[in-house]
């Protein structure tokens, strides 16, 4: 009675969850890019600094490299009606990309960028992810390290706001800003 607790070697639970969730974003930085949408008429892609005066309007997201042709998918709300498009790959590399379909009902967009050679996200399968597993969403910024957050899984199968007619997954880790378009991974590095 009134002792302190014997410490432990090799550290407690939360440094475990501190090294799963550096895994887990260290597995994923490879294939999220960061994307910046001009939008406005008659804008050039400006491969320079961001935030310079005199540049159009733009929006500045995340988006998932799927596939080794250049394939990136992000939300559609960051690059609907961009004039131009910049992909940022992890290591600050611009590349120019395009968009090849958007979902506005998903709210999902698919881009085109080709002459990348960034590794593929490995998939994961949704289905397995069930109410109350944690997931990490990892984005890019134009900066040396990545944003991410991490929450849960709410609902595995539920009905948006705004998108009521179509059932998703729901998180309770915040979303919001760049962090648009991030992925999210589950344990293993998985986009789920």
């Amino acid at each position: 009675p009134g002792e302190a607790p014997a410490q432990t070697s090799g550290g407690g639970g939360l440094d475990n969850f501190e090294r799963e969730i550096l895994f887990v974003v260290a597995s994923a930085r490879p294939f999220v890019v960061n994307i910046e949408a001009i939008v406005g008429p008659n804008s050039e892609i400006n491969f320079g600094r961001s935030g310079a005066r005199g540049l159009p309007p733009r929006r500045i997201g995340s988006g998932i490299y799927v596939s080794s042709e250049g394939g990136i998918v992000t939300t559609a709300s960051i690059v609907d009606g961009a004039s131009s498009i910049i992909i940022r790959s992890p290591d600050g590399s611009p590349h120019e990309a395009k968009v090849i379909g958007i979902d506005r009902r998903t709210n999902i967009a698919v881009l085109s960028c080709a002459g990348t050679t960034l590794p593929a996200a490995r998939l994961g399968d949704s289905s397995l992810a069930p109410p109350g597993a944690r997931v990490v969403v990892v984005g890019s910024y134009p900066v040396a390290e990545p944003l991410c957050s991490f929450g849960t899984i709410v609902m595995d199968r539920g009905l948006v706001w705004g998108f009521s007619e179509v059932e998703m997954m729901q998180i309770s880790a915040p979303v919001k800003g760049v962090n648009s378009g991030s992925a999210v991974v589950n344990s293993e590095g998985r986009v789920v």
